[in-house]
């Protein structure tokens, strides 16, 4: 038994995207050439989805995870947001008086809307959808990024 990675993008019109690995690491690269136009000074929905495998044969769903992505103007991804979403929310949620006591506990809720900024919540719909594309049940659109064409 194994765990299989996988990357799905909801794009604006509603349809889901598989996102292959290695389109997922050129974006995260600041590859120049790698933007999405489309996508420009946008918040696009993203779902990790974590797949039991068995002999290479997906088996089960066990955990499906949403968040926001930001793409910057010239729509190439803003790896910040990609990271941010997945460690936000990490801090301790108490921070220490001036004097260095915790005897007064102030609640520090800037890491909760932090969190909740980023963190995209898939709806029953599109849950089923993934799983079933994940369980290679149906067939989604591969997210492929066009590249740019430099004319100097």
């Amino acid at each position: 038994m194994s765990v299989a990675y996988r990357v799905f993008l909801l794009h604006p019109d509603r349809t889901l995207y598989r996102v292959p690995h290695l389109t997922l690491r050129e974006l995260c690269t600041w590859s120049p050439e790698l933007r999405v136009p489309a996508f420009a000074g946008e918040r696009i929905p993203f779902a990790h989805v974590y797949v039991q495998m068995n002999e290479r044969v997906p088996i089960h769903v066990q955990q499906i995870e949403g968040q926001y992505v930001r793409f910057d103007a010239r729509g190439a991804l803003d790896t910040k947001s990609l990271l941010d979403a997945r460690f936000i929310g990490k801090e301790p949620s108490t921070r220490p008086t001036e004097d260095g006591a915790s005897a007064r506990k102030i609640i520090d809720a800037r890491a909760r809307f932090d969190r909740a900024r980023c963190v995209w919540t898939p709806s029953i719909e599109i849950k089923s959808q993934i799983t079933e594309i994940a369980l290679m049940r149906a067939h989604a659109k591969v997210f492929s990024v066009p590249r740019a064409v430099n004319v100097a």
